[in-house]
């Protein structure tokens, strides 16, 4: 699992690496990088990422469901496999980095099952909540217990 960010640098040819800790866990798997949402970038374990379109899949097929065959289309069309040099070093596809606003400044931060990358600027401006927005937010997502009418863990009498 991929927790965790990491702020790095694209050097002048466009160069990155992955952090330590992230590339330890792909344990030498092949890995993908393809469109995310949010101007992100997502880098799968090549497993990781067919497994991830195999659900896709399961929900509508690309000729069935015109959403799930657009995402599926889009997901496959900007898939660029990374190939580290000797120095650990890859580059992404002009096309990805146009789409993420790649240019110096960048953010690795670990997603689960997937890496996401960002420019800097752009996850700042993303991830720039105060508490009480995230407190919100975490609310929506925690499940409500017995009792709990109103989503905050407390049991309303």
């Amino acid at each position: 699992m991929f927790l965790g960010s990491f702020e790095h640098q694209v050097d002048q040819k466009g160069r990155m690496r992955l952090p330590a800790s992230f590339r330890s866990e792909m344990k030498g798997d092949d890995i993908v990088a393809v469109q995310g949402a949010n101007r992100a970038i997502y880098i799968y374990s090549t497993a990781d990422l067919n497994e991830e379109l195999s659900e896709y899949e399961k929900v509508g097929f690309a000729d069935s469901d015109k959403t799930h065959g657009m995402v599926m289309r889009l997901i496959s069309a900007s898939a660029h496999k990374i190939s580290e040099d000797n120095q650990g070093r890859f580059t992404l596809t002009q096309r990805l980095r146009a789409f993420a606003n790649i240019r110096k400044d960048i953010v690795f931060i670990g997603s689960g099952k997937r890496i996401e990358l960002w420019d800097k600027e752009n996850w700042e401006n993303y991830s720039n909540c105060n508490d009480e927005d995230f407190d919100s937010l975490l609310l929506k997502l925690t499940p409500k217990k017995k009792g709990d009418s109103d989503g905050d863990g407390s049991i309303q009498s």
